[in-house]
């Protein structure tokens, strides 16, 4: 039963992600995600309150995928470098998913429900991301660079160009440039 449990949790998380993508959040509804995941009202409302709810787990999911990412590169002792190309490969992938964006549902979500959410999501991933660019540093593999400075380069250019790209078109050399940038940043010939 905990499995199959687990797998609507996933079903409705997946579903849903597709949902805000499209309609941001304020405009997605349960009644919504019971249409979209073939769940009854009762059903949905025995894994998740709300969609507030529905929609942190998404992120949580997330953010935990992307913490476990760095730490068992770093655990297993691999190179920096290849981490490093592997997650810039991934950003530059996602920085090309113009309709599987959550940009305008993360604006929205912090209007309508809390920033604080988010403000501790970022800070956690942006401890992550220095403590991996430390690692590179500590092993020889990076450059000697200012941790905090990079990283706000990385979440922040991700973020923007996943916003924009929700607004426009995005030509693939805009993520392309970017993390070519960063790699010269950390990781290019000195």
């Amino acid at each position: 039963m905990a499995a199959k449990g687990e797998r609507t949790r996933e079903l409705i998380k997946e579903k849903s992600y597709g949902l805000f993508a499209r309609k941001g959040f304020k405009e997605v509804t349960m009644k919504d995600v019971c249409l979209e995941t073939g769940l009854s009202r009762g059903g949905l409302y025995r894994y998740f309150p709300s969609t507030a709810a529905i929609f942190e787990a998404i992120f949580l999911e997330m953010s935990a995928d992307a913490g476990n990412e760095f730490e068992k590169g770093m655990a297993d002792g691999l190179d920096a470098r290849v981490i490093l190309k592997y997650l810039l490969e991934e950003r530059q992938n996602e920085m090309q998913e113009r309709d599987r964006t959550l940009s305008l549902a993360m604006f929205e979500y912090s209007q309508a429900v809390s920033n604080e959410f988010f403000v501790e999501l970022n800070r956690k991933g942006k401890e992550k991301w220095m403590q991996f660019i430390r690692y590179g540093i500590d092993r020889g593999e990076f450059k000697e660079v200012d941790e905090e400075q990079v990283t706000d380069l990385i979440l922040y250019s991700y973020q923007g160009v996943r916003m924009w790209s929700a607004v426009m078109p995005m030509d693939a050399s805009v993520s392309r440039h970017i993390v070519t940038s960063i790699w010269d940043i950390l990781a290019g010939n000195e």
